[in-house]
């Protein structure tokens, strides 16, 4: 007996159609997909927002001004937004230092005729600074050294005995007013400068060199001798109209105790 092919039933027919069904279904749904992504709108790539924007505001939007603060430059305030940036003053002002200078005197009013000044008396020239005393009868001719105040405002002595000194806070000599020179009667090393001193007489000459290679010459008008507690010094500092000389040295009898002459020995001049 021959075997006969299996003939589809109704169901199986049904399955196969309905699968069919849902193929054309799925096929037409795929379909229109692909019609939408191909005429949908663009994607947008990611950052291309970025890019468009402005790299400043617009001229339109100005930047916005920074918080101002206690030390700004008052004239900032006009260049906010530029490139540079001027520098800031400090809130509290350095001390500058500046001598103390006399006011200026006002200036004239535009239709008043200016003050014409007073004429200055002449000034009278600046002597030169002394280099050498010369004093002929008493055998002195030796340099000299400047000699100021000590810390007791006394006057200074030389170091050396054998040299004289003027005193610089005084008048130089052969300009107004009274020059002192001072120097050693001895020392422990032997005769001082103005040991002889005390042998000039009225009239006798002293030469004063200066540095300028000029001379002011003086001649004796007196000498004198008085305690150290005594010491004339309104007659030996006492301004002068003219030019005079004052020369100082110790004398009289030496303390051995203290160490120092009791007395002090000074010779007048005046310019000759």
């Amino acid at each position: 007996m021959s075997r006969r092919s299996p003939t589809p039933d109704a169901t199986t027919g049904r399955t196969r159609t309905g699968r069919g069904a849902l193929l054309l279904v799925l096929g037409g749904v795929l379909t229109a997909l692909g019609v939408w992504l191909t005429f949908g709108p663009a994607a947008t790539p990611v950052g291309a927002h970025l890019e468009a924007l402005p790299a400043e505001p617009p001229a339109s939007e100005p930047a916005a001004t920074p918080p101002e603060t206690a030390n700004e430059d008052p004239d900032a305030a006009a260049d906010r937004g530029a490139a540079a940036v001027r520098p800031l003053r400090p809130s509290t002002p350095r001390a500058e230092l500046v001598p103390d200078l006399p006011a200026p005197p006002p200036a004239a009013a535009p239709d008043e005729a200016p003050v014409e000044a007073p004429v200055e008396a002449p000034v009278e020239a600046e002597v030169a600074a002394p280099t050498v005393l010369e004093v002929p009868r008493i055998g002195v001719d030796a340099a000299l050294v400047a000699l100021d105040l000590d810390d007791q405002r006394r006057l200074e002595v030389p170091a050396d005995a054998a040299v004289p000194g003027w005193y610089v806070r005084g008048p130089r000599p052969g300009a107004a007013g009274p020059a002192v020179i001072a120097g050693h009667v001895d020392s422990h090393a032997g005769p001082g400068v103005f040991l002889r001193l005390p042998e000039l007489e009225p009239g006798d000459e002293i030469l004063v060199h200066r540095e300028d290679g000029s001379t002011a010459r003086f001649v004796v008008d007196r000498i004198g001798r008085w305690p150290k507690d005594e010491f004339p010094t309104d007659a030996v500092y006492r301004q002068a109209d003219g030019a005079e000389l004052r020369l100082i040295t110790c004398g009289g009898t030496f303390d051995e105790d203290v160490r120092r002459y009791e007395d002090n020995i000074v010779v007048f001049a005046s310019a000759a």
